[in-house]
């Protein structure tokens, strides 16, 4: 497994340090097909998926990156909800803001940074690692940007990850 994430940090370190500004991916075109997935695979729960992503948003990091900080975050979002997660993404200066919201039950104040140390997990009754919240937070860093974890509107959790804003369109 360490070797493994080694791996894919390693990878993404060098597409960040050849320049963000030529690697984007289009954010909504991940988003939803994510939603597709997750929407099939807890289909017992009958998810409503919100989304307010703009077609045209784009973020400067790899496509294989973004999967892989979308799918940690739509998994807990749609594993961890009542029935209902919302996506918005926005540009924020010279960034994109994506914040993906659940219903479900959430995390306590004191539980929102243990949340993001590797191999940390605070409910063990369901199957998972603890490293998914970890590498994104790794990930977006590598590329400039950051992962952080609050309550969310609709009363469980909000993770906002921001990452730098894609040149044109993906």
């Amino acid at each position: 497994m360490d070797r493994r994430i080694r791996h894919h940090l390693g990878r993404a370190k060098a597409a960040a340090q050849d320049g963000p500004a030529r690697a984007r991916a289009q954010v909504l075109r991940h988003v939803v097909d994510f939603g597709e997935v997750f929407a099939k695979i807890y289909v017992g729960k009958a998810v409503k998926f919100d989304l307010d992503v703009p077609a045209d948003l784009t973020v400067a990091c790899e496509a294989q990156d973004l999967d892989e900080m979308l799918g940690n975050l739509l998994d807990n979002a749609f594993k961890w909800s009542h029935g209902h997660v919302k996506v918005g993404a926005s540009e924020a200066g010279s960034d994109v803001v994506i914040a993906i919201q659940d219903d479900g039950a959430g995390l306590s104040d004191g539980e929102l940074p243990e949340a993001l140390l590797p191999g940390r997990r605070l409910d063990e009754s369901v199957p998972g690692y603890g490293f998914g919240l970890p590498i994104t937070r790794e990930l977006a860093e590598l590329y400039g940007g950051s992962l952080s974890l609050s309550r969310s509107g609709l009363g469980g959790l909000k993770a906002e990850l921001r990452l730098p804003r894609g040149a044109g369109g993906s």
